[in-house]
């Protein structure tokens, strides 16, 4: 092995310095047992990370109120707290903000499946982000994802040069629903590249120089990570309404893809919306729109990220655009290159 080698794996090594491994869960006995309808919390997260090829999953510590939970957070340190909106007496804004004068910059995430609390919550007072459960366990692996990513991303670009996917949805239903499904596509494409012949070293370290995905709830946050890392995103997924100059804009997402479309002309736009009358505007812009109401609204999320981000397989083409042949991995694409002719 090499000097430059070397150097290669060093600078992978130091990707990804932060990582969630211990999980503060705090929610009633009620709530708990909500969330755990479907199969014991732990459990399903190291499925998940088991099904994904993930190193070990962080490990879930449960409290039962706030109380509790700060007797916890005084006694050992965690990574980040999830918690319920209803944890016994205290509000669960001075929670959060008496977690975070234990340990400052502790992410504390506000977890609800009641959809009627929604109006009464906001991100703020200690809260980072809010998430809505909808049986679906993978939310709590996209969680975790989510806060290491926003945790690592500036790090792993100066080290590393990862690349991004932005995420620009305010609904937190929405994007309660679309992380998973971003993450599952993205931790699935990194795997199938590494093909069956890379050892466990070789795996983490590929795993952690993957694609960081952020989460932008307005414009401005938008703009701000378009600003910062713009020679790295790699694909956008946009809302056509959020807020905007500290208003709901019907055509913020317009603006963001006509902004978009000024530097970056082929990058990969997915726009979503309820409003059909966004779609010729939307396309005419070369992004891809779909309705927010589709049926098979996240079916086709993923085949946007397969044939527009190419997560797919990699597809050789004849310039009449006939297929001459597929490639999976990294092995079968050094195969393909020695057999197909080169103007594919």
């Amino acid at each position: 092995m090499d000097g430059t080698e070397l150097r290669e794996i060093a600078r992978f090594e130091r990707l990804t310095p932060f990582r969630v491994r211990d999980v503060l869960l705090v929610s009633s006995h009620f709530d708990h047992y909500v969330l755990e309808e479907d199969g014991h919390l732990a459990d399903l997260m190291n499925r998940e990370y088991s099904a994904l090829n993930l190193s070990q999953s962080p490990r879930l510590i449960h409290s039962p109120d706030a109380e509790d939970a700060l007797t916890l957070l005084r006694q050992r340190p965690f990574d980040m707290v999830i918690t319920m909106a209803r944890i016994g007496e205290m509000a669960v804004h001075d929670f959060a903000q008496r977690a975070k004068s234990i340990h400052p910059g502790l992410p504390v995430v506000l977890l609800t499946y009641n959809t009627r609390e929604l109006a009464t919550l906001n991100v703020g007072s200690g809260i980072d982000r809010i998430f809505v459960w909808t049986g679906d366990s993978r939310i709590l692996l996209a969680i975790t994802k989510l806060i290491e990513d926003e945790r690592n991303v500036q790090h792993d670009v100066d080290f590393g040069n990862v690349q991004i996917i932005l995420l620009v949805e305010d609904s937190r239903r929405f994007y309660s629903a679309y992380l998973p499904l971003l993450y599952t596509q993205l931790l699935e494409q990194t795997t199938r590249l590494m093909g069956e012949g890379a050892n466990l070293h070789e795996r983490l370290m590929r795993l952690r120089a993957r694609a960081k995905i952020l989460l932008a709830t307005d414009y401005e946050e938008a703009m701000l990570h378009i600003e910062r890392y713009h020679n790295n995103i790699i694909g956008v997924f946009t809302d056509g309404r959020f807020p905007h100059k500290g208003g709901n804009k019907d055509t913020a997402g317009l603006d963001l893809t006509r902004h978009l479309r000024e530097s970056h002309s082929n990058m990969p736009i997915c726009f979503q919306s309820k409003n059909f009358d966004l779609m010729e505007q939307a396309e005419a812009l070369g992004a891809t729109f779909i309705h927010k109401e589709d049926t098979q609204l996240y079916n086709r999320i993923a085949d946007f990220m397969r044939e527009k981000m190419s997560f797919g397989d990699f597809v050789f083409r004849t310039p009449d655009g006939a297929k001459i042949a597929r490639a999976s991995d990294l092995r079968e694409l050094r195969a393909a290159l020695k057999q197909v002719d080169i103007s594919s």
